[in-house]
């Protein structure tokens, strides 16, 4: 659920944030992420810092880890002084303790400059910003380096040429910049590739190293579609006025990509965003990467050869134009969301050789939080195969080929809800009963929907729906609170004259004589009417005062001052429900308190009353 948030988000924001991914191999996207708060070259403020050189500005520092080796984490020099220089030899060991990795940051420029690194055979791992020297003359990495982390290493302005050694696997986004790096040399066993590792170079910029307008290193390709910044005319004629700029496509194909001949691997996110409307892709390929064509929105035609082994997760998503996709023999996995929000793909035939397809691989979007499936689509398969499943798992319509049996849609099965569970409840958590709840992990009301089904404050309102965005009614809302103070004895009869159903009559009798909630005048109680926040604090308000709990609030939440439209009735117990942690989103509803809350959102409120009240751990 959480990837699905971050696909979905990109259409109206303009940056990409990573989420996990496992391959076959030890390091994969989330290793190599910069936020990965797990990550093994993160430096925290409870490592020890120990000197290489005690009392020497020269020396490095480091810190022991839990297996006994040395990671380098910065240096005593940096802020010595403006302009000095330093280099760097790393030891393979310092003090008896193996040098196996290069911490996040740990060699940048401070006041003082570095100039010079040369990194032994023995550390492993190249951090986040692990080397980042404007200055820097040489940089020399031996065999046995394995991973070069996100932005790992920037060469500066002065440094022209790099040979990553045949030892690394890994290489994470951006990894190896420079504005003069001409001259970059790739091992040629490559196990993962990030995003654009080459970007910001001096070879990223020359045409030389593109073919048909595609970046490529060798047999990787790098890049398929670039954007920037150019000048243009704002139709100032002041020569001292700041030239302006705007984003916009520098280079890449806008109709046909054709990948060439002999590319092994592409980089993540190679043509995301492009204009293309056919791909070609070469008898050598093994992998369509994560984000490899996402968002290309003219993109209508795809045919995949079965030398490409795996289709990534959200390899093709939000490729709307798709309606023309073959998938041949030989292809073994398709990923996570591979073509989620191609809506246009109304029919897939999927070969025998798949044997592995990811949640939401195809015919899913994903509407205002809420899944959406595509009810169009076709899936033309084989009996027995991963194929099969997923069709049957997620509801959709299937033709078998090999029998000729066609299997009818019909409702997604549990195994194919993305959503997650809380872990309290595990398969019993209310998304499962639901279908139109959010994911348990990302829903700030999800407690209080399942405090309020428990405890029979609150049921659906229908087999499989809750409606959690539906408003709730004077009469709903008396009865939820007639149910959480435990249905005490009270008569049908009251004095207001509209009160038509039976369901909630006692609830607003009892309400009525005990002062809890009032009528909308001496004679009608308006139970169809919504139920406003500023009705929902003052009806808590008055309970807890009959309940004799401490009524008072801090000053700074004394609203009696401010300049907002909250009816003078409900000015302290709103003032009461926000200093208590009842209601909160505290702008949306302090300007707004006439408004009226949602189910799920009634549902919040009701749990934290509970536990104000004493009624839940």
């Amino acid at each position: 659920m959480k990837l699905k948030k971050i696909i979905c988000a990109v259409i109206t924001g303009a940056m990409l944030f990573t989420a996990t991914y496992v391959p076959s191999y030890a390091y994969n996207r989330e290793y190599c992420d910069p936020f990965n708060e797990n990550s093994d070259t993160l430096v925290t403020d409870d490592m020890e810092v120990f000197y290489e050189k005690e009392g020497d500005i020269n020396s490095l520092l480091y810190t022991v880890r839990e297996d006994g080796t040395a990671m380098i984490i910065g240096w005593a020099g940096k802020f010595y002084a403006e302009g000095a220089e330093f280099e760097f030899d790393i030891p393979s060991s310092i003090n008896g303790h193996t040098v196996t990795a290069i911490a996040d940051e740990a060699l940048s420029d401070g006041y003082a400059r570095i100039i010079g690194v040369s990194v032994p055979s023995t550390v492993k791992v190249i951090g986040v910003r692990a080397i980042d020297a404007r200055y820097l003359k040489y940089l020399n990495l031996s065999e046995g380096l394995e991973v070069i982390k996100t932005a790992g290493i920037n060469c500066g302005d002065n440094l022209t040429s790099i040979k990553i050694p045949d030892s690394v696997k890994y290489i994470g986004s951006g990894a190896v910049t420079g504005e003069a790096l001409t001259d970059i040399k790739l091992p040629s066993d490559l196990k993962y590739l990030g995003h654009n590792i080459n970007s910001a170079t001096a070879y990223s910029a020359d045409e030389g190293n593109r073919d048909g307008d595609i970046l490529y290193n060798g047999q990787y390709l790098l890049l398929g579609y670039n954007y920037g910044y150019l000048p243009y005319d704002d139709g100032n004629s002041d020569p001292s006025a700041q030239t302006q700029t705007k984003f916009t496509y520098l280079w890449g194909p806008t109709e046909n990509a054709v990948i060439r001949e002999g590319t092994t691997m592409m980089c993540e996110e190679s043509f995301n965003f492009s204009t293309i409307r056919t791909v070609s892709i070469p008898s050598t390929l093994k992998e369509i990467p994560y984000l490899g064509f996402y968002s290309c929105k003219n993109l209508d035609n795809v045919v995949i050869p079965g030398n490409v082994k795996t289709i990534g997760d959200c390899a093709f998503s939000l490729d709307e134009s798709l309606s023309n996709l073959t998938i041949s023999e030989g292809v073994e996995k398709i990923g996570e969301m591979a073509f989620f929000r191609c809506n246009n793909l109304n029919e897939v035939t999927i070969p025998r050789s798949v044997t592995e397809i990811g949640m939401q691989a195809f015919g899913w979007d994903y509407v205002n939080d809420y899944d959406v499936r595509n009810e169009n689509l076709v899936i033309k398969c084989y009996s027995g195969t991963a194929a099969e499943q997923y069709a049957k798992d997620n509801g959709f319509k299937c033709i078998l080929l090999d029998t000729g049996v066609t299997i009818e849609k019909g409702e997604p099965t549990a195994s194919a809800d993305s959503r997650s569970v809380c872990e309290e409840k595990g398969e019993n958590c209310a998304v499962r009963k639901f279908k139109d709840l959010q994911d348990a992990n990302s829903d700030e009301n999800h407690y209080g929907i399942e405090y309020c089904l428990d405890n029979g404050i609150m049921n659906g309102t229908g087999a499989d729906t809750f409606s959690p965005d539906d408003t709730i009614t004077r009469g709903q809302f008396a009865t939820m609170f007639y149910r959480l103070a435990g249905q005490p004895e009270a008569s049908e009869t009251s004095k207001f004259t509209d009160l038509t159903e039976d369901w909630y009559k006692k609830a607003v009798s009892w309400a009525a004589a005990n002062g809890i909630i009032s009528g909308t005048s001496d004679t009608t109680f308006s139970p169809d009417a919504t139920v406003t926040y500023e009705q929902i604090a003052a009806i808590f308000y008055r309970y807890a005062e009959s309940r004799g709990l401490d009524m008072t609030f801090s000053e700074g939440w004394d609203l009696s001052s401010g300049s907002y439209s909250i009816s003078d009735y409900a000015i302290k117990p709103m003032s009461w429900c926000f200093d208590r942690g009842i209601m909160q989103r505290y702008w949306e509803i302090l300007y707004a308190p006439q408004h009226a809350p949602s189910r799920a959102d009634t549902a919040f409120m009701f749990r934290n009353f509970a536990y104000t009240c004493g009624t839940v751990e």
